[in-house]
């Protein structure tokens, strides 16, 4: 797939995203282009246990919310429409033994040119952090695997959990789709947080609010605020229910009951 110059720093800008995940986005879209053209259900990718430790240290530094550290999953779908979905087999097998492998079998390892660059923070982790963990802590690589692995656990367990409970909150207001405020109230805050995530996603807004907004948010509803705005949106809570308004109206003056987060 050729990409025009210039195309993957727009579309970076224009998401407030970083150049690789802008990249990621442009491959995953080729990908699944592809796939629909052939009829393919499952593309099979090659991300391997590294890559599986690169993305947890990544995640770790730079914040987020805990089900983001269950690093990579093992399969996921891309595209809701065609169904077509991400297989990655590999992830329990080292880079050097994927390399061994294929020096072994006369086979050319590709090897992306910019893996060398220190200015992407992926390759600042791999490069900088991991040896040095390496060389000082032998067993790091098996207990983050195992963590991963019990917040990936943990994670589905609370997934379903907020799933079944929004159900029984779903109401619906004005035409579209909205949570019961008292009964979310009583939710336990991890269950309330990830409800609001799973009610964004429904609401497709989701990718706009951050976990800090999504705890924020939450807090606004807890301290029993009338408005409270998220990731530019906001959220009407005066008629006993969390409703999406639309974009939020920024103003140099905002009203006492308004909370405003990023």
């Amino acid at each position: 797939m050729h990409i025009r110059e210039g195309a993957i720093a727009g579309y970076a800008k224009k998401a407030g995203c970083g150049i690789e995940a802008a990249a990621r986005h442009f491959r995953y879209h080729a990908l699944v282009r592809t796939a629909r053209r052939w009829g393919i259900s499952t593309i099979i990718t090659a991300h391997h246990a590294d890559d599986h430790l690169e993305t947890f240290l990544m995640r770790l530094v730079r914040g987020g919310s805990l089900g983001s550290l269950a690093g990579i999953s093992a399969l996921r779908t891309l595209d809701k429409n065609s169904g077509v979905r991400v297989l990655r087999p590999l992830l329990q097998i080292e880079r050097r033994e994927l390399h061994d492998y294929a020096e072994k079998k006369g086979l050319v390892w590709s090897e992306d040119s910019t893996n060398e660059e220190t200015v992407f923070l992926r390759n600042r982790v791999r490069h900088l952090l991991i040896p040095h963990l390496d060389s000082q802590f032998p067993s790091w690589r098996q207990s983050v695997i195992g963590y991963a692995s019990q917040i990936g656990n943990a994670e589905v367990f609370l997934r379903t959990c907020a799933n079944e409970r929004m159900q029984a909150l779903q109401r619906e207001s004005r035409g579209g789709p909205a949570l019961a405020l008292e009964l979310f109230r009583k939710e336990p805050a991890v269950v309330r947080q990830a409800i609001l995530e799973l009610f964004l996603q429904s609401l497709a807004i989701g990718h706009h609010v951050g976990h800090r907004a999504l705890r924020n948010l939450d807090g606004a509803i807890a301290r029993g605020a009338l408005k409270a705005e998220a990731g530019g949106y906001e959220f009407d809570l005066s008629e006993g229910l969390i409703r999406l308004r639309g974009r939020a109206h920024f103003s140099s003056a905002p009203g006492p009951a308004a909370h405003r987060f990023a």
